[in-house]
């Protein structure tokens, strides 16, 4: 039963990513790469996480963190220079990296609640965000 409420949770957030970035997505004859553009490294995060085995409450938390970084990296970067969108899609390993080190720490725990888990990977991959664009922001 327990499972099964973590899967429909995962599955919510990531469900809820897919429609924000058909939204987000002019619907003009650009559509579809827009949308590939926008939930692509999403979709790669999660394919990778999910290939790792790691648990379904930091999945849904690294995929929440995916999802409030689009938002507010597309309405700042919204009226700016295209080539803008670069530093999102060279920021998106942090969260990959975040994710997979609370995974790998977390990975023993089984006592631990869906809550706590969803935090913990939602907290390790800002973190792993963080550090990726102050990496990128003081290489460039």
């Amino acid at each position: 039963m327990v499972q099964y409420k973590n899967n429909q949770l995962a599955c919510g957030v990531i469900v809820l990513g897919v429609v924000i970035s058909i939204l987000l997505s002019p619907f003009d004859k650009y559509f579809f790469g827009n949308f590939a553009f926008f939930w692509g490294p999403q979709a790669i995060v999660l394919v990778v996480l999910a290939s790792a085995k790691m648990k379904t409450e930091l999945i849904a938390g690294a995929s929440l963190i995916m999802l409030i970084y689009l938002c507010v990296f597309y309405f700042l970067a919204k009226n700016s220079e295209p080539m803008i969108w670069l530093f999102y899609i060279f920021s998106c390993p942090g969260i990959l990296v975040g994710a997979f080190v609370i995974g790998f720490i977390t990975q023993d725990e089984t006592a631990s609640s869906t809550f706590r888990l969803f935090a913990y990977g939602f907290g390790s991959s800002f973190i792993g965000l963080l550090l990726n664009v102050a990496v990128i922001y003081f290489v460039s």
